[in-house]
């Protein structure tokens, strides 16, 4: 935390947090939120004039109570009490050191969040990313990264959500850390953020790849078919595409229906990466998968042995003949 005035402003985000937890959670108390001048903590070069409103939280049983509680009740207040200034004090602790701990991982930067009552906020930036070049297809990538991010990360761990895109001058999402209740627990949201983030820029890559063969594939097959049909249209002849002399054409002189050069279909293997003619398709009504001339196929690898008629008949000789010697 920067200096003091950001140290009080985050102080009163944690005081607003608290009240909130607790007055959701026990609603019998009926806490109050209180704002005054005389709730922000004194500087010491400060007088009364220069301080600004704070926020506090008022527990008063005697008057504000709206049923009967008993003693336990009243310890669980208490120990949750304890419980929620653990949380407190090892969020701050882990926003004061989030810059040193992020500048370990070089594909993070933190961003501020100075009315955030979290941690604070991080983006991840893809290794092919220059952040001091940015452009509206770098934006884009880091976006949709983010996203991606905080959709994985937020399945496990409700530490984590997504933030930003509204900022003029900063449009880019990025994720928000929320509160923690250890102040190891950074060093492992960092780790996950990382760890991930490759996972997703990876697989984003991937797919990248893929929609690009896929968008050349459909280029060639578009080229392909409109050389089929020009050939067509060269062998059958003009008159045939005409509406009306095309029936007349087809009924005096029909169209051979198993033409070597009838259109045929394409299929786009997404493993090989390769086009095929879908013609077997529709011959065998299946798709064959075509084997590699290298590939194993069943009984490869395996040694066959057989037996010959005339080892056959050696061994039913020899059979004979030690019969007759034994008798």
């Amino acid at each position: 935390i920067g200096n003091l005035d950001d140290l009080y402003n985050y102080i009163d985000l944690l005081n607003l947090w608290l009240f909130d937890k607790l007055s959701q959670q026990y609603p019998k108390m009926n806490l109050e939120l209180l704002k005054g001048i005389q709730f922000q903590m004194l500087k010491s070069d400060d007088n009364c004039s220069n301080r600004i409103p704070a926020h506090a939280i008022r527990f008063a049983p005697l008057e504000h109570l709206l049923d009967v509680i008993d003693g336990s009740e009243i310890q669980t207040f208490s120990d949750n009490m304890q419980r929620y200034s653990d949380i407190l004090l090892a969020t701050m602790t882990a926003r004061a050191r989030l810059s040193s701990s992020v500048a370990k991982y070089e594909n993070l930067v933190s961003i501020p969040m100075p009315n955030w009552a979290g941690i604070g906020a991080i983006r991840y930036i893809p290794n092919d990313i220059n952040i001091n070049e940015q452009s509206n297809v770098s934006s884009y990538d880091i976006n949709t990264i983010q996203a991606e991010l905080a959709r994985k990360l937020q399945a496990n761990d409700s530490a984590f959500s997504l933030g930003g895109g509204t900022n003029e001058h900063d449009s880019m999402f990025y994720l928000r850390l929320g509160m923690i209740r250890k102040c190891d627990d950074l060093d492992v949201l960092l780790q996950k953020i990382s760890d991930n983030g490759k996972e997703t820029e990876t697989s984003l890559k991937y797919v990248e790849d893929m929609a690009e063969k896929i968008k050349v594939g459909i280029e060639k097959v578009q080229k392909d078919l409109q050389n089929e049909n020009q050939q067509i249209l060269a062998q059958e002849g003009l008159l045939r595409q005409l509406p009306v002399i095309s029936n007349i054409m087809s009924w005096w002189s029909p169209s051979p229906t198993t033409s070597p050069l009838a259109m045929k279909g394409r299929s786009f293997d997404l493993n090989s990466g390769r086009i095929e003619s879908t013609e077997d398709t529709y011959v065998y009504r299946m798709q064959i998968d075509k084997q590699s001339p290298h590939a194993l196929t069943h009984n490869d690898g395996e040694t066959v042995t057989l037996s010959t008629s005339t080892d056959l008949a050696t061994n039913s000789t020899d059979n004979i003949a030690e019969q007759q010697q034994t008798q």
